[in-house]
């Protein structure tokens, strides 16, 4: 019962933070948020772009150096140099783009917390509710900087490792082919047998890593609780 009602203050909690933090989006900032955020998505594009371009490059490079042709190398000596000048660009700009995101987010966030807080004597009530809300005013900068830098750093990676796992099932798709098998006088064939072996493997350590590491937000949280009481 207890467990069923932490889970849904858990629910109420994070359901609150997203309906006022989206405010950002929705009245905070106006058009600048959405640019960002379309600057983020397009860079990540981009960048996938480039990182498959450097791949065919290797390819190509190591093709010239085992054919021995000196054309081909100075070829793509010279096609390496705008390439590497365009992914650096890239993600200097994509740093740019997040931590621009973040430092706005955090900016508009902050003004609307600190709004809700002073108004109608919430800091004095605070006082009043039992909870782990104790000393609040050493949790807000803290609790401010993670909850803008944690989502904007974890959709850009999930976007990006997205783009990167279908780019790359398309490429294993393409070249792995169809592994032939002879078990008992049968011969099976397994389709995109490189695609099937990724997957699995992308199971197995990410379930391990849910497995070990399952208890780590709760610790982390109470290690947070602790030091924002000087415990």
């Amino acid at each position: 019962m207890a467990e069923q009602s932490e889970r849904d203050t858990g629910r109420y909690l994070l359901a609150s933070y997203w309906d006022g933090a989206l405010g950002f989006w929705r009245r905070g900032a106006g058009s600048t948020a959405w640019v960002l955020s379309a600057l983020i998505v397009v860079l990540a594009f981009v960048n996938l772009a480039l990182q498959y371009r450097l791949n065919i490059w290797n390819r190509a490079m190591f093709d010239a150096l085992d054919h021995k042709d000196g054309s081909a190398v100075l070829r793509q000596s010279l096609i390496f140099l705008p390439l590497t000048f365009g992914i650096v660009c890239i993600a200097a700009a994509n740093v740019y783009a997040r931590m621009t995101t973040q430092q706005r987010w955090r900016t508009w966030l902050n003004g609307h917390v600190l709004d809700r807080w002073i108004s109608s004597g919430r800091y004095y009530q605070l006082n009043l509710v039992p909870g782990d809300h104790q000393n609040p005013e050493y949790r807000v900068a803290e609790d401010l900087r993670l909850s803008c830098e944690a989502p904007v750093d974890f959709a850009a990676g999930i976007l990006s490792a997205v783009l990167s796992a279908v780019t790359f099932i398309g490429v294993l798709w393409f070249i792995g082919g169809t592994l032939t098998v002879t078990l008992g006088g049968r011969t099976l064939e397994i389709p995109a047998f490189l695609v099937i072996t990724a997957i699995v493997y992308a199971l197995l350590a990410s379930g391990a890593m849910a497995v070990i590491g399952r208890r780590f937000v709760a610790v982390t949280e109470q290690k947070n609780q602790v030091e924002s009481e000087y415990s």
